[in-house]
């Protein structure tokens, strides 16, 4: 009898363990959508940065510049204003839109767009010797768009292929600013010069702007505005400095052409090759000079770039 009561305790265990077996959930492996977004997060290449200064305070410059010293011109500034963005990370947002297949392309592509909406504030102190308070504060509500192309390797997985520049757009803006061209090369000439006209260009890795490791490279930049002038300045970032910004010089016998320059090895760099991120920040003269009845308005173009110490070195993933 106790053979028999063991017996039915077994097969009525073994039954509920079965049927609690089934009720679970099975894992599933990610999408094609997931391994794309979690690709991008982790990629060097989309990097995850904007205009923002990150401080309300016109005079910040980078850590290693010296702060707080009136009538000094930072090398982020302009002689006669200093200014800063501060976007506001509960106002602003990303979205990301992927397309499996890419429009016009095969099984095995995607075409993704990534969509920041930069809502914030725009610092200027006009009066450099007069200290803080800024003189005024400016509303910044910015898009930016980047297009991103990928195919789907065999044992590998997705891989980035082809990415556009990242445009940065103030929306209802009070007039328009055009980015005609942008042109960088580097001081050896070991690499071709770089030519973009249009922020919708997908630009296969090889054809991003490519740098030895000891160059000196130099940016030139078109704009057209109208009715009002404008200034460009050029964002990079930097291992032990984070993010710096500097003013272009204005062309002699120009409208609105600007060109600048800086040193690769400035980057700090620790292995090759190397991906790194640029920005040609344009800003309205109004925004940067005008009273308190003016605007922000600004485009922006951020692009990355690949430093090389040998020209057998290909770009990285």
């Amino acid at each position: 009898m106790k053979n028999k009561t063991l017996i039915v305790a077994l097969t009525i265990l073994i039954s509920v363990s079965l049927i609690i077996g089934c009720g679970k959930k099975k894992s599933t492996a990610p999408t094609d959508e997931d391994q794309i977004k979690s690709l991008l997060e982790s990629s060097a290449y989309e990097g995850g940065f904007v205009t923002d200064d990150g401080t309300t305070t016109p005079y910040q410059s980078p850590s290693y510049w010296p702060t707080g010293i009136r009538g000094v011109t930072m090398p982020d500034t302009l002689p006669q204003v200093h200014f800063c963005r501060r976007i506001n990370p509960d106002s602003s947002s990303r979205t990301i839109n992927v397309q499996i297949p890419a429009p016009g392309g095969g099984s095995g592509t995607a075409l993704v767009t990534i969509t920041r909406n930069l809502v914030g504030l725009f610092y200027v102190e006009q009066d450099p010797f007069d200290g803080p308070p800024p003189d005024y504060t400016r509303s910044i509500h910015d898009v930016s768009t980047r297009k991103i192309y990928l195919e789907k390797m065999p044992n590998v997985g997705w891989r980035i292929v082809k990415i556009s520049p990242a445009e940065f757009v103030t929306q209802n803006p009070p007039y328009t600013i055009t980015i005609n061209q942008i042109e960088a090369w580097g001081s050896s000439g070991t690499y071709p010069k770089f030519t973009l006209t249009t922020a919708d260009t997908l630009l296969k890795k090889n054809e991003l702007p490519t740098f030895a490791s000891g160059d000196e490279v130099t940016v030139k930049v078109s704009v057209t505005v109208s009715p009002d002038s404008c200034w460009a300045f050029l964002h990079r970032w930097g291992r032990v400095w984070g993010h710096h910004r500097q003013p272009f010089f204005h062309d002699p016998g120009t409208t609105y052409d600007f060109t600048r320059t800086w040193k690769i090895a400035d980057d700090n760099i620790p292995s090759y090759p190397a991906v790194r991120h640029a920005v040609v920040d344009i800003i309205g003269w109004q925004a940067l000079f005008g009273d308190s009845t003016a605007t922000y308005n600004s485009k922006a173009w951020a692009l990355p770039y690949i430093v090389k110490s040998s020209t057998s070195e290909t770009a990285p993933e």
